[in-house]
């Protein structure tokens, strides 16, 4: 009665402490909005993390992330030691409230004995949460590093290795490399965490039955070369399995753009078969890792019944004055209990510690991938105005596609740059741009810049959204550029105006309509050097 008198007063006092989640007060059924959550740390900001965190291309991605984490993985370590020590404090006091029960006045002892054992319960559990906290944290944190780290390096890749790391195998890294190595952070305190439990358990039990702790101390012995043999499978397995991934997204991709050449030669049956092929390899070794997975699993569990009748034979075998007293089983069978879940676990820390070491070395070789050069100034004092003397620019590594370029355009003026079909236009702008690799030369760009591709890049959001771009809305700077772009009359064509959404890559315009919003974007951010691929057909 007690407790459920008190209950609703925890839950109201847990409740309130909310804030933006939840009002115990209004009882709102509402669907939860983003400005519910209460606002997120400076210190846990993307753009803070980063500040006290640099990645050479050469360093040890886990090293980083130990060095940078130092604090926080010790507090975790001593919270978990000092949860151990009160989990297996259990086995000890049950002991001694057996013996107690053969005391002259058992009650007071028992009763004191009782409460120990409950406010180490209590004790573990709070010393858990703080682990579980720390540990929680870290990974989320590293997560958000990791994934800006690949989003910045895939931004100031060079040309050829683009062609080695494509959009496909970058996207892979930052939704499934990434979230295994976040995920694998509290696999790697359940696997030492483990060792150190079946330490203490053997211990225990060693102080308990005596020498026959060594048929044990033998069974857990196999299991070490055994672990370690499945453990190198699944890893190869698994190397094989992301290879076999990033083949049929990148295929997938292709296929997907390429759609309408697809449908124009009737070629989506035989597309269909590569695909299903390959999906079919890459099931072929997700079915094989995950068997060894199971049979590992398996066994780890069976472990401590093993080890208990091991044990218990041994014990009773050994000697005719071995007695297994209740004192004896009891202490005994409850650590062996005990054992189940760090057991358990074994596997699971196995197997995502594994994906883990995998999936960091891939992320640790795009980030070694080579990376634009650039050796010109931007000279942001002097007015608009860009400069290429005597440049040599590259796709490659070495051979040249421009040389000797020279190129002056001061500010005001307008220039158009006319040949045929892989003349070089679209790359010497990519040169200005600092997109090709530079050999030699100067090239200078003074103020900021704007460039507008061939094919026009439109966000999935409202019209003024694209045009605004992250700036803030200015209406008159807003309307001049909608006049200067021919935009109005568009427009106030569509449903909502400039507060109509434009669907994935702008599929609401036209052509024309498109090429007109980028324009429009660029000159909204009073950009003073504007650039255009291709002549504007609006």
């Amino acid at each position: 009665m007690t407790q459920c008198f008190l209950l609703p007063y925890f839950s109201d006092c847990f409740i309130a402490a909310q804030q933006g989640l939840v009002r115990c007060e209004q009882r709102s059924k509402r669907t939860l909005i983003f400005d519910d959550l209460t606002p997120l740390k400076q210190k846990y900001r993307s753009i803070n993390l980063l500040r006290s965190w640099k990645l050479g291309p050469k360093e040890n991605i886990w090293r980083k992330l130990v060095i940078r984490y130092r604090w926080s993985i010790l507090g975790a370590i001593v919270s978990k030691l000092i949860a151990e020590v009160f989990e297996y404090l259990n086995p000890l006091l049950l002991k001694l409230l057996i013996e107690a029960t053969y005391t002259p006045r058992p009650l007071t002892k028992c009763l004191t004995i009782s409460l120990i054992m409950f406010a180490s319960g209590e004790l573990k559990s709070l010393f858990l949460g703080i682990h579980n906290y720390l540990v929680v944290r870290d990974a989320s944190t590293g997560l958000s590093l990791i994934i800006n780290l690949i989003s910045k390096k895939s931004l100031r890749l060079s040309s050829w290795a683009r062609t080695e790391w494509p959009s496909s195998r970058v996207v892979n890294l930052v939704t499934i490399d990434a979230e295994a190595v976040a995920t694998s952070v509290p696999f790697f305190h359940h696997a030492w965490a483990a060792v150190l439990e079946v330490i203490i358990a053997l211990s225990l039990i060693y102080f308990t039955i005596g020498p026959p702790v060594l048929a044990a101390i033998v069974i857990m012995a196999l299991y070490v070369p055994f672990n370690f043999c499945c453990s190198s499978i699944i890893r190869s397995l698994q190397v094989k399995q992301m290879q076999m991934k990033d083949s049929r997204v990148k295929f997938t991709k292709e296929v997907v753009h390429g759609m309408s050449v697809v449908k124009m030669y009737a070629w989506e049956e035989a597309f269909e078969k590569k695909i299903s092929s390959i999906r079919k390899e890459e099931v072929k070794l997700l079915r094989n890792a995950t068997l060894v997975l199971r049979i590992l699993q398996s066994i780890n569990s069976a472990a401590p019944f093993i080890v208990a009748i091991a044990c218990f034979t041994t014990f009773v075998l050994s000697s005719s004055k071995n007695i297994l007293t209740p004192s004896i089983a009891f202490v005994a069978l409850t650590v062996f209990n005990q054992l189940r879940r760090p057991m358990a676990l074994l596997s699971p820390s196995v197997q995502h510690i594994t994906k883990a070491l995998v999936c960091s070395k891939r992320i640790k070789d795009f980030l070694k991938a080579d990376e634009l050069e650039t050796k010109h100034n931007v000279v942001n004092e002097e007015p608009a105005s860009i400069s290429l003397e005597h440049c040599f620019f590259s796709w490659g590594k070495e051979k040249e596609h421009l040389k000797d370029i020279n190129l002056n355009v001061q500010e005001g003026e307008w220039h158009a740059i006319v040949g045929p079909v892989g003349s070089g236009k679209s790359s010497l702008l990519a040169a200005i741009l600092g997109e090709m690799t530079q050999l030699d030369g100067l090239r200078k760009v003074g103020g900021t810049v704007a460039y507008v591709p061939q094919s026009a890049w439109i966000l999935n959001q409202t019209v003024r959204a694209n045009i605004l771009y992250g700036l803030d809305y200015e209406r008159n700077r807003y309307d001049k550029v909608l006049r200067a772009c021919e935009l109005k009359k568009d427009i106030f064509a569509l449903p909502r105006c400039d507060a109509s959404m434009l669907g994935e890559n702008g599929t609401k315009l036209s052509g024309g309509q498109r090429v007109r919003v980028c324009l429009a974007r660029a000159l909204y951010q009073m950009l003073v050097v504007a650039k255009f691929s291709r002549r504007t057909d609006c």
